[in-house]
């Protein structure tokens, strides 16, 4: 019988993004339901042990920070895999020495010169790469073993950059995760704050980044103060807990509080608790990418506030009408759709897109198919 296959999965979990680990826990999942050994590189090595208390953790390589950990582990796997996420994006300076294509690419190299396979695996590819960047990628890619792409557009600008058909189109992992009972999840988020059987209940789950301003927070603001008034009880949580990031919003309190309107605390709240929420709700609002997955998944109904072409990627791959650009957010269009959606059933409101979700649900379990094959 074949040793069992041996992969390092490098990305950035740990407990710090609940998207970036809800990735890895369904990567985890799919490759160990195939008889596959699994250790993971994190970011976050105390987070991500704590979330995988059964999954070897080593720190991610990170040349900029002298976390170099991982060099001598590497001929250990057969091989490296970049798992999930924009892992194909850089910073604001392009460079070779840090941020995620610069990691990914030393983790390509390495592993060839390691004699090791390597993959990228439901990557998502950034529409503003630096001439540098597509340089790199033209010139190490194509050492890979397989690539599998989240969205349309990634497999698009990856096939045109490297002259190649050999782009798979897969979906993001977390379209696997195991969903949860709404009517279940509902009874304990209701008994918990004490609300009657009957009250409509939304989940805001904003975001603050580098690339867009906080005007669309004032029209959220404006929109849950008639929410409450008509008594939707509301409730507030981030999906990013870095300290730069959405917990910001937390931290200042820059969205409306109320009884009626109150945060999850960050602190408090782990990826389980947020799915757990996300089901019991009514409706969610979220400029973050995996709330809206994980509602999807959960057939709980969503507004999509769309910040960047990944969102827009992933509305077109739902075929969803339901979202608004940030940038032109009009409270008096977020307050009707938010109140027909709460008072529409969440058959009427996930039948036109049933088929979508299901289809992406096969992409995201063919690519672990194939990966499979790939490295066998």
């Amino acid at each position: 019988m074949p040793d069992k296959l041996k992969l390092l999965v490098s990305g950035p979990y740990g407990g710090l993004n609940y998207g970036d680990d809800a990735i890895a826990l369904a990567i985890k999942d799919e490759l160990q339901c195939r008889g596959i050994s699994v250790t993971f590189a994190v970011n976050d090595v105390a987070g991500a042990r704590s979330l995988f208390p059964d999954i070897p953790i080593l720190p991610r390589l990170n040349l900029r920070s002298g976390r170099v950990n991982i060099l001598p582990h590497i001929r250990e796997y057969d091989c490296i895999v970049v798992g999930g996420g924009e892992q194909l994006s850089e910073p604001r300076l392009p460079n070779f020495i840090w941020g995620h294509l610069a990691t990914n690419l030393q983790l390509c190299l390495l592993a060839k010169l390691s004699g090791k396979k390597f993959a990228l695996l439901a990557v998502g590819v950034d529409a503003n790469l630096s001439c540098l960047g597509r340089f790199l990628m033209r010139l190490i890619l194509p050492m890979a073993d397989f690539i599998s792409v989240r969205d349309v557009r990634s497999q698009q600008r990856l096939q045109k950059l490297l002259q190649s058909s050999e782009i798979m189109l897969g979906s993001d992992p977390a379209f696997l995760l195991e969903p949860y009972s709404h009517h279940h999840e509902a009874k304990l988020l209701k008994q918990k704050y004490h609300l009657p059987g009957d009250t409509k209940t939304l989940l805001i789950m904003p975001c603050i980044d580098k690339f867009n301003s906080l005007a669309y927070i004032e029209n959220i603001n404006s929109a849950v103060k008639e929410w409450i008034a008509s008594g939707i009880r509301v409730f507030y949580a981030v999906s990013d807990t870095q300290n730069s990031y959405d917990m910001r919003l937390f931290n200042e309190r820059i969205l409306f509080t109320h009884d009626m309107a109150t945060w999850l605390s960050p602190t408090e709240t782990g990826l389980e608790e947020i799915c757990r929420t996300i089901v019991a709700v009514d409706c969610v609002i979220s400029s973050r990418m995996h709330p809206i997955i994980f509602a999807a998944v959960n057939q709980t109904p969503f507004i999509c506030l769309i910040r960047s072409a990944k969102m827009s990627a992933l509305m077109e791959m739902l075929t969803s009408p339901s979202y608004f650009y940030i940038e032109q957010l009009d409270k008096k269009e977020l307050t009707e759709k938010a109140s027909m959606i709460l008072w529409q059933s969440r058959t009427a409101f996930f039948q036109p897109i049933k088929p979508a979700i299901e289809t992406l649900k096969q992409r995201a379990a063919h690519q672990f198919n194939d990966l499979t094959e790939a490295l066998i």
